[in-house]
């Protein structure tokens, strides 16, 4: 599949160039080719790997757009924020990436003509700025937005100096500048659960996904405003810590169980 992934937007620009699309038009294009080719890999990767994938979702009563939060523990959580958009009707979204993001081949350029929010997570003030403008955008747009706003992935090893240890500890600045600029904006939260996973950021260590399930819940909240944005998020990551742990300490105890019952039919009891 990777070689088709350059052609493939290569060729949806130039339509956009014989068509003389707008802007808007131009950005749209590039959002959708990168959710259409993260779905083809989940659906490759999950073969692959024979893994599941659990998505709760409630009633969501909003009809307008998002402020999307996701929680961070892999490269793969990309792929399945792609599935979890299209399953809740969130098209389109527009998110904050890593500077670093700008210089990968493909894809860098393409989330620049995207319009996404590039930041420095070296306490840039242009960082904000940046921000403030993809948001002004995005609403023009009439887009959602998305973040993790721990700004990096969790390694699954607590810090000596953090309340958290299934999560990574969330940072204000980004999420509360967004709501800032679209007060009208509903909060979508995007919990990630990968149960016990050990410390497997990259599709390198892809040996630790095999058979395992990804569940994910959802939920949405009403826009904390910038005031309240520490807070809301810290309540947020207090449940997302709560669920997480609930769920490895489950996930720990079928393993004990499944050790225990091989050990019997081994005669090692």
């Amino acid at each position: 599949m990777v070689l088709f992934t350059g052609p493939d937007i290569l060729l949806r620009r130039s339509i956009n160039s014989l068509l003389r699309a707008s802007e808007r038009k131009r950005r749209r294009t590039e959002v959708a080719w990168q959710l259409a080719w993260a779905r083809r890999y989940w659906w490759m990767v999950e073969r692959v790997l024979h893994m599941g994938f659990d998505l709760r979702v409630p009633d969501l009563t909003w009809r307008g757009h998002y402020i999307v939060v996701l929680n961070h523990r892999n490269v793969l959580d990309h792929l399945v924020a792609a599935q979890v958009f299209r399953e809740v009707g969130v098209e389109d979204p527009r998110w904050i990436v890593k500077a670093q993001m700008r210089s990968a081949p493909i894809v860098g350029e393409s989330l620049a003509r995207a319009g996404f929010a590039f930041v420095s997570r070296s306490k840039d003030p242009e960082d904000i700025d940046r921000i403030r403008q993809m948001a002004r955008v995005a609403r023009a747009d009439r887009v959602s937005v998305a973040l993790y706003p721990e700004g990096t992935r969790f390694d699954g090893k607590p810090k000596s100096d953090t309340r958290y240890t299934a999560v990574g500890e969330p940072k204000i600045g980004g999420f509360a500048a967004l709501c800032e600029e679209l007060p009208e904006y509903r909060v979508l939260v995007v919990c990630i659960d990968w149960g016990d996973l050990p410390d497997a950021r990259t599709i390198w260590d892809g040996s630790a996904y095999v058979d395992r399930d990804v569940r994910v819940s959802v939920w949405e909240e009403r826009n904390p405003s910038r005031a309240g944005a520490q807070a809301f998020l810290v309540n947020v990551w207090d449940q997302m810590e709560h669920r997480l742990s609930e769920s490895r300490g489950r996930s720990l105890a079928l393993k004990m169980q499944a050790r225990a019952i091989e050990r019997v039919r081994n005669g090692q009891a």
